[in-house]
């Protein structure tokens, strides 16, 4: 492990009292962004962000760059990694995409720092990934650069049902009517339930709802290999082709 990246670690006790999730909401036993650093701390492994990833982290990554080839995304693409940590996915994104075309937004500047730092010094002077906190001004900012994609991979299990439409909303904020929206969906409920202080597992009604309220529909839904959760397809009011009604009727029979 670098010297910076020992430095971050050690300094999270002191520095992340206070750091707020993605929903803008804290969770009962610490926030996620203290909770994730004081493992990453201890020296533990974690599924998808930090220096020790867990057995099949890597191969997971690889076969979510592949599932958004597949899915067209182009070396030119404007694209936002929306809760990117450490960049398990993005560093392979980066690599992928083309100078300039890489854009990271996470909740706390030391996941960011972590995954900047385990990238070599050639490809952060070949790519310049932009990496940023999300905050209204910064979604703003990156808004104007008029995004192709915006992938949310394994975000939306750390919020709130009440915080979920400002997840959606931030979307919709960066989004053009020509921007391809992909969450992937580690789990999905018949009925929102929180799992942990930090994980919800929810319903596809809700998270439907949220993202309607923000002017966001789904378009199209396909389940992972174990059947519980998938990849969500949406775009904005204005550039949706399926009606609301017809997707669900889509969703839920492939969720059945």
């Amino acid at each position: 492990m670098s010297t910076l990246v020992r430095k971050v670690l050690q300094g999270v006790r002191r520095t992340l009292k206070g750091t707020r999730r993605p929903n803008g909401g804290q969770a009962k036993g610490g926030t996620y962004s203290e909770r994730v650093m004081l493992r990453l701390n201890a020296g533990k492994t974690h599924a998808s962000l930090g220096p020790k990833l867990k057995p099949g982290s890597a191969e997971r990554a690889q076969r979510t760059l592949d599932r958004l080839v597949e899915r067209g995304l182009q070396p030119e693409d404007t694209f936002i990694d929306y809760g990117c940590g450490t960049l398990r996915v993005g560093a392979l994104l980066i690599n992928y995409l083309a100078p300039d075309r890489y854009i990271g937004l996470d909740i706390d500047q030391r996941l960011l720092d972590l995954g900047r730092e385990m990238l070599s010094a050639e490809v952060t002077s070949e790519k310049r990934p932009t990496l940023r906190v999300i905050s209204p001004e910064t979604i703003d900012e990156v808004a104007a650069r008029r995004p192709d994609w915006i992938f949310s991979n394994g975000v939306v299990q750390h919020i709130s049902p009440e915080d979920l439409k400002v997840y959606f909303a931030n979307m919709r904020t960066l989004a053009t009517t020509q921007t391809k929206i992909c969450i992937k969906v580690s789990k999905l409920e018949e009925k929102s339930a929180r799992k942990s202080p930090n994980t919800w597992f929810h319903s596809l009604v809700e998270v439907e709802g949220a993202a309607k309220l923000a002017g966001l529909f789904v378009q199209n839904f396909t389940s992972t290999s174990g059947g519980t959760g998938g990849w969500l397809v949406l775009q904005t009011e204005e550039g949706q082709h399926l009606t609301t009604s017809d997707t669900s009727a889509s969703i839920q029979g492939k969720l059945t």
